[in-house]
């Protein structure tokens, strides 16, 4: 049923004007590189689910058309709210589809206390110390816990 969710969204895109056919391949290979960062997090530590990723950048970056970053961004928030992803899931994808550029991104981590005895965890993604991905309020909330600066190999 939801997978009919996301592609009726997509549809009326299209057909009111709003989605070219650009976006929506950006849109899909979003969802994709999310989906197998889900299934990879599930069974493996974050640095060999990002290590596996990284193997596949060149034809992420195909299939997506190597979009430019603004537009990256906006289709990992879009496809936040209709896909059942994490804030993990979408830094990883972010991570892997953001265009390469002379400054690194770093992929954080951070932990905030949610009640006595309980830890709220929530990931995002930075360059220069500005949030890409994940919300503006990411680094006043949360703690940061671990951090990965630089791309796999």
């Amino acid at each position: 049923m939801h997978r009919l969710v996301v592609l009726k969204a997509i549809a009326r895109g299209v057909r009111d004007g709003r989605l070219t056919a650009g976006d929506c391949r950006l849109l899909l290979c979003v969802g994709l590189v999310q989906a197998f960062a889900l299934a990879g997090v599930a069974c493996a530590p974050v640095p060999a689910v990002r290590k596996t990723l990284a193997r596949f950048r060149r034809l992420a970056i195909a299939l997506s058309g190597a979009a430019p970053e603004p537009r990256v961004i906006w289709a990992i928030d879009a496809s936040a709210r209709y896909a059942h992803s994490t804030c993990l899931a979408r830094a990883l994808a972010a991570e892997l589809l953001l265009p390469l550029v002379d400054r690194p991104l770093t992929v954080i981590v951070g932990v905030t206390s949610a009640g006595v005895g309980q830890l709220k965890s929530h990931a995002w993604i930075e360059r220069d110390g500005c949030v890409l991905i994940g919300g503006a309020a990411s680094r006043r909330e949360y703690l940061p816990l671990i951090a990965w600066t630089g791309r796999t190999a």
